[in-house]
């Protein structure tokens, strides 16, 4: 049965325009992101004036910054991330597809977990559409600019791994989103509270738990546990061992960002388990 609900979520997901909207946008805004950084930089430089700190954004550069920076949850991912958690899971209760579902026999937390696992191969094609595109701008600015792109100084092994840990980070808002979309049965209010957490609530959270002495403990929040986890990818796709420096270790940050998204798809789970959806 959740073999089969995954299935028919995935056709539903791939068949939506709000899916391939949200693709489309993520690629064109990292498109817009690297030409206007990258030119913002050649006028710095021709102008004499100090580039300061906008990135570099030739290879092999331009992809780790592309798909840490850009792509991270703080950022771009955590966009995404907010955009399909709300689109897979509020506009049900509108359509009445919870209730078609569920006359059919489908326990509440099959069907709730069916979606939720549906979300995490629409996240990782998004990110990985827009480091494909976004890479391979910066690749053509590289060859414009040296002559040649130099693939060879880039760990294409490596870089896929980063692809899988930097859609593990987002899962977490993703997640989140999810809940809120049970909790608020609304599509606005399921992606206003989304990305109000997602832009001002772990920093919230982060200075009132340095209020009360408890900073150490903001940086095992969920999208700071994802921030860390791209750090860990910018080390390593840089070949240096910077990671020891980090607060948190790539292990740690990994299972703390899955433990995260546990935990926000099992309250979703109970409250969905305890609504009426007759009214």
């Amino acid at each position: 049965m959740f073999a089969n609900l995954w299935a028919v979520e995935h056709y539903k997901t791939f068949k939506r325009k709000v899916f391939w909207i949200t693709l489309a946008g993520t690629v064109g805004l990292l498109v817009v992101l690297v030409l206007g950084l990258y030119f913002a930089a050649q006028i710095a430089v021709q102008q004499g004036a100090e580039v300061g700190d906008l990135p570099t954004l030739l290879w092999p550069n331009g992809l780790v910054v592309v798909l840490n920076d850009f792509l991270s949850p703080g950022f771009i991912g955590g966009i995404v991330a907010v955009i399909l958690g709300t689109a897979l899971w509020a506009e049900e209760y509108r359509w009445g597809m919870l209730h078609l579902w569920l006359s059919r026999g489908v326990p509440r937390a099959t069907l709730l977990s069916a979606k939720a696992a549906a979300l995490v191969l629409p996240l990782f094609l998004s990110l990985t559409a827009g480091l494909l595109v976004a890479g391979g701008v910066t690749g053509a600015l590289t060859a414009l600019s040296a002559g040649a792109a130099p693939a060879g100084q880039v760990d294409f092994g490596q870089l896929a791994l980063s692809l899988l840990r930097s859609t593990a980070a987002v899962l977490p808002i993703a997640a989140l989103t999810l809940f809120l979309g049970v909790l608020t049965r609304s599509t606005a209010g399921a992606l206003g509270a989304g990305m109000g957490y997602l832009l001002l609530g772990e920093q919230i959270l982060g200075g009132l738990l340095g209020v009360i002495g408890l900073s150490s403990i903001g940086m095992y929040l969920p999208i700071t546990l994802g921030k860390l986890l791209t750090m860990h990818n910018n080390a390593l796709l840089r070949g240096f061992q910077g990671v020891q420096t980090l607060p948190v270790g790539g292990g740690v940050a990994c299972a703390g960002v899955l433990l995260w998204t546990a935990v926000f798809l099992g309250l979703a789970v109970w409250v969905f388990g305890r609504q009426d959806l007759s009214v």
